[in-house]
């Protein structure tokens, strides 16, 4: 009796733990990471990138214009910003380089995959603040 008890927790066992092993590799493969400086990270298919930091007549020089289309899901980010409130909640944009034309521009994080934690600090998770300033010139 102790055998087959022992040998019905260890397959218990093995299935949590290959549970558990693939649902991390699901979570990783869908969520953000920074890495080198630079965030990896899902985002919303056919995102819409703007010139500037803001969708709205909020900032100088009137509404941001969209510049280009993110078409895939899993992208690369080069830095973040601070800009106009977006549909997140939040004042995160981050500047990447779209699909369709290969423009770059700035990206609400309502766009992405990340979480509110990531986008009240980017810093905090290796992605720089990007080094300029998006309201000067406008």
């Amino acid at each position: 009796m102790g055998r087959r008890r022992l040998a019905s927790t260890l397959v218990a066992l093995a299935l949590a733990a290959i549970t558990a092993a693939s649902t991390a590799g699901t979570a990783e493969a869908a969520g953000c990471g920074a890495s080198n400086g630079t965030l990896w990270c899902g985002n919303a298919a056919n995102a819409p990138i703007y010139d500037r930091p803001w969708i709205k007549a909020v900032g100088p020089g009137g509404p941001g214009i969209e510049v280009d289309r993110m078409w895939t899901t899993y992208s690369r980010f080069e830095c973040w910003v601070e800009g106009a409130l977006h549909p997140g909640d939040n004042y995160t944009w981050y500047w990447t380089q779209g699909d369709k034309y290969g423009n770059w521009g700035y990206m609400p994080a309502s766009s992405l995959n990340t979480s509110s934690d990531f986008d009240a600090h980017p810093d905090w998770h290796g992605l720089e603040k990007c080094p300029w300033n998006p309201f000067e010139g406008w």
